[in-house]
């Protein structure tokens, strides 16, 4: 059994078509072309949307094969289709489309055989059209050519005709699945195996990385070069560096010091090195490298012992505790120009990391980082299925062709850093490899902008507006880079062609500069994709472009297919996750894309699970992630010519009527006999038949064909479809549990008590406990960090949060009352103590009056805790003799009384003398209105008979008289 998902259909903008049909379908007045005897006029006149749209296909339109949503019967209910039986256009009938069993492969020409890959076809059809002819000078065979063939000019306008034969339709259409959200797996029974989507984050109170919180915090230039835990996995891969259990890193660090202090080619040591370089900070973070002033800074050969050791008799967040606090060392001191590197080396790590493609070859050590992940300070985590037809992605693998095409599809991005896409073509006189296109999709269930089903991005049986995605030529691709050095950004043309880029400043835009391929160094084949390695790769290069052509041969779509809607093959060939920050600044929110990560889909691959550890802690900044899927499809573009019997096409000018305009008005002044004066043999075609059922009669029905050739040509376009985005995501620690408490009173002392507070050890859930109108923000924050949301994205009221001892405890709140309280918002902050008061405060009360406290902890990051037990203390002093009452007590809300009195017939209310009189000594003000507060009332009475009840609704309103 598959995969179960949310299909969703997408197509073309040209293939889809709003069509108005004025009466219906079938109504005579949605004729195109009509004849009107009596006022000697042809009258051509279109009440289709389509006709305003001169790249849409007419003929499809017209034969109901267009991709429309609309009502089909039912008028409540629109479909989204592209079967709707065809319009009554010509003579009020429709026309009809007779298949012919016909198709064979085209030939074209050397040049265009490279981008059709020699797989491009030409089918034949028949077009049929029929009336009643009206009168002798109506000549069906002329309105058939004009309508479908020349276009005329009528009604004082220019009508183009119905079949276009100058140019391409694209048809891309095909139909997937987009996954389940966390929050719809719960709610639905889905029986089987589904596509999902979900996303978590981890926080490790194992470790205290207070320290390098704060050195990320003041690094805000870094981003791309925090450390990654693919840097550990990178070290993994490389079986140079362990050799029988050994670690022999150092070696291969000095190496990367050295190169990178000592050579100006800091991009060649990166392009090379770039994890290790990067969760080394060029070497810098090992003590035998860089010593430290300090010992206690001594690193201890921290990354032998990760690597190496037994994890179930090691102390491992330990060893990620020395990790971060010697890179965070390492950071500061280059912070404040302690330690120099060649300008520009910070930058270069950061750029060089701006994209993070991964080999297919990697996936089996991917399990390692189960083994890793949890030992980080913190981390974000967003895992998904992939796709299941994984034939390119295969061959990708075994021809060697996964980091060309990584390289390209983070050329092709609009971020970061520079823009990208490839425009060498442009420059060589190639057509464009990179474009833009606009698509709609429709599915038959939600689909939400994010995972927190917050809001719907495409309403169940709706249909988008037109979506921008980007599409990629592959053939066209295939073919420059086979012939030329594709790696330029788009800003190099920009800037070549302004004058301000020459010579070597060039090679700064290499898109390789802004990419790490994490690769198998030991394992993995050589780079084709280097200028050097010309002769890989002509070999594999013509092999992959052959296994494209031969895997679209098997999935060819005929005409008649693409008109019945049969989609198009595709695959998931990538995955590309885009990260974004969010900072909230003066000016509002802004979100800045980061970084993008490439996985490539194979048969290795079945749940994608990235980790990302280049995260900050939340203060600064949170983060959302956007996931696409870089979908194969094996698509069509299709273009129609006037053929003979033989199926071949007229030549170039018989294609469309380019002599003067046919007028079918009069508008020129010609009568209706004048119009079809001229010999009209330039243009007519040769397979244009007409048949009358009695041509005898100046009235007869009569029937038209003529004959068509469709060339249909391989359009295989990468096209980057969303396949959903995270909600914000922030990275904090949990709140602290709350504190011991001891309260101890004095001996023969009636107004001093001493309160001790201590921290604890604990870690549970508990639903948040409010005491000021300030903790709502917090624990909302709290919240949304531990992914304590509801379907809307939204704080859950009663959802509870993780309280944990990963941070000591710093101070303590201390909240008091002398009524006793109905709830914990009746307390107010009457101290907060720091931790240099060790938890000791001296409190000094009346005698023999009653307070209530409460208290809470606070860590090191301004995280409070819930509030302990109400306690009651009170000093009975009795002549000297002081007795304390020290004990906890609940909270018991004041309950709501509902006041009920018989009556048989009357009811008579009044205000007792006390509220009467003496209504503004009452605390509550009494019962009565004024012109600043309304206070309203509700009676309800209820029959004992029947049950039933009614409720009237009064205030009451004092009108004092005098005398």
């Amino acid at each position: 059994m598959g995969l179960v998902g949310k299909k969703k259909i997408v197509v073309d903008r040209d293939i889809y078509a709003d069509v108005f049909v004025p009466g219906g379908a079938a109504a005579p007045d949605n004729a195109d072309f009509t004849v009107d005897q009596q006022q000697s006029k042809y009258i051509f006149q279109h009440n289709s949307k389509y006709f305003e749209a001169p790249t849409k296909d007419k003929l499809r339109i017209a034969l109901g094969k267009n991709w429309d949503y609309k009502e089909e019967g039912d008028v409540n209910k629109k479909i989204f289709s592209n079967k709707w039986g065809p319009l009554h256009v010509f003579y009020g009938n429709p026309i009809e489309m007779l298949p012919c069993e016909y198709s064979e492969q085209l030939i074209e020409d050397p040049e265009e055989l490279e981008t059709h890959l020699g797989v491009a076809y030409k089918d034949r059809v028949l077009l049929r059209g029929y009336g009643d002819k009206n009168g002798p000078e109506d000549k069906p065979e002329f309105n058939w050519i004009h309508y479908l063939k020349t276009g005329a000019y009528a009604n004082d306008t220019a009508h183009s005709p119905l079949i276009n034969t100058n140019t391409y339709f694209y048809d891309h259409h095909y139909e997937s699945q987009a996954p389940f959200t966390p929050y719809e797996l719960l709610s639905k029974q889905v029986h089987g195996g589904a596509f999902f989507a979900d996303y978590k984050t981890y926080y490790n109170e194992r470790l205290n990385s207070k320290n390098y919180e704060q050195t990320l915090n003041g690094l805000t230039e870094v981003h791309n070069s925090i450390p990654s835990i693919y840097g550990f996995l990178k070290i993994l891969s490389n079986e140079h560096v362990i050799q029988n259990n050994n670690f022999n890193f150092i070696d291969l660090l000095t190496e990367i010091y050295e190169d990178a202090t000592q050579n100006d080619d800091i991009y060649g040591v990166l392009q090379k090195r770039a994890l290790e370089a990067l969760i080394s900070y060029y070497g810098f973070v090992d003590p035998k490298i860089y010593p430290p002033a300090d010992p206690k800074n001594a690193f201890n050969d921290t990354f032998g012992k990760i690597i190496t050791m037994n994890y179930d008799t090691t102390d491992a967040d330990a060893l990620f505790e020395d990790y971060v606090n010697r890179w965070s060392y390492v950071l500061m001191k280059k912070m404040k120009n302690q330690i120099t590197m060649p300008e520009g080396a910070d930058t270069a790590l950061e750029n060089i990391l701006s994209n993070l493609a991964f080999s297919p070859n990697i996936f089996k050590i991917y399990d390692k980082l189960e083994k890793y992940k949890k030992h980080f300070p913190f981390y974000s985590e967003i895992e998904f299925t992939a796709e299941k037809s994984t034939l390119v992605g295969d061959l990708m693998k075994k021809l060697f062709m996964t980091r060309f095409m990584s390289y390209e599809l983070a050329a092709s991005t609009d971020d970061p850093p520079l823009g990208a896409g490839i425009v060498t073509a442009a420059q060589l006189g190639l057509d464009t490899a990179i474009n833009d296109l606009q698509f709609y999709d429709f599915s038959g269930e939600d689909l939400y902008s994010d995972l927190s089903n917050a809001q719907p991005e495409i309403s169940s049986g709706a249909v988008s507006a037109a979506l921008t995605k980007r599409t990629i030529n592959l053939p066209l691709l295939l073919q420059r880079w086979m012939e030329f050095d594709p790696y330029w950004s788009k800003l190099d043309e920009t800037l070549a062609q302004a004058g301000l880029l020459t010579g070597i400043d060039n090679l700064l835009l290499d898109v390789r500069k802004y990419t790490t391929f994490f690769s198998d160094d030991v394992n993995e084949p050589p780079n084709i994709d280097d200028s050097c390695n010309t002769i890989f790769k002509n070999l594999f290069g013509p092999a992959f472009q052959a296994k494209i052509a031969e895997i679209y041969n098997q999935n060819r779509r005929s005409y008649q297919d693409i008109l019945n809607g049969r989609p198009a093959y595709y695959e998931d060939i990538f995955y590309r996750i885009e990260k974004i920050r969010i900072q909230d600044g003066w000016n509002g929110t802004s979100q800045i894309p980061t970084q993008n990560i490439f996985i490539p889909n194979t048969s290795d691959l079945d749940i994608v699970k990235y980790v990302d550890t280049q995260v900050k802690y939340g203060n600064t900044e949170h983060y959302k992630y956007n996931v696409y899927a870089e979908r194969l499809v094996f698509g069509s573009r299709y273009k129609y010519h006037w053929a003979n019997e033989f199926n071949e096409p007229h030549p170039a000018g018989y294609n469309n009527f380019s002599g003067d305009e046919i007028y079918l008005d009069g508008a020129s002044g010609d009568s209706l006999a004048d119009a079809f004066d001229a010999d009209p043999d330039d243009y007519l075609v040769d397979g244009l038949t007409i048949q009358y059922n009695d041509p005898g009669l100046e009235q007869s029905p009569f029937e038209t064909t003529i004959a068509l050739r469709v060339d249909i040509v391989p359009s295989i376009k990468i096209i980057e479809d969303k396949i959903f985005s995270t909600p914000d995501i922030i990275i904090l620690d949990n709140p602290p549990p709350p504190p011991e408490v001891n309260i101890v009173p004095y001996r023969a002392v009636n107004n001093q008590i001493k309160i001790m507070l201590d921290g604890v050890i604990n870690r549970f859930r508990a639903k948040p406990i409010v005491i000021m109108d300030t903790d709502i923000a917090a624990f909302d924050k709290i919240k949304k960090a531990q992914l304590v949301i509801d379907g809307s994205g939204n704080p859950l009221e009663d959802g509870k949060v993780q309280f944990g001892s990963d941070d000591p405890v710093q101070g303590f709140q201390i909240f008091r009352t002398t009524v006793r309280p109905g709830r914990y918002t009746d307390f107010e902050l009457h101290q907060q103590i720091d931790s240099q008061d060790l938890g000791v405060y001296e409190e000094f009360i009346l005698p023999n009056k009653k307070y209530y406290y409460i208290f809470r902890a606070l860590d090191s990051r301004g995280h409070f805790s819930n509030p302990t037990e109400v306690y009651e203390v009170e000093l009975i002093d009795e002549k000297g003799a002081v007795k304390p009452i020290i004990r906890t007590i609940e909270i018991k809300p004041k309950e709501l009384k509902t006041m009920t009195k018989e009556c048989q017939k009357h009811i008579y209310l009044k205000p007792s003398l006390k509220q009467l009189y003496f209504s503004d000594e009452l605390e509550d003000g009494g019962v009565f209105s004024d012109s600043s507060k309304k206070k309203r009332y509700k009676m309800r009475i209820t029959s004992k008979g029947s049950g039933k009840k009614i409720d009237i609704n009064f205030s009451l309103k004092k009108k004092p008289t005098t005398n």
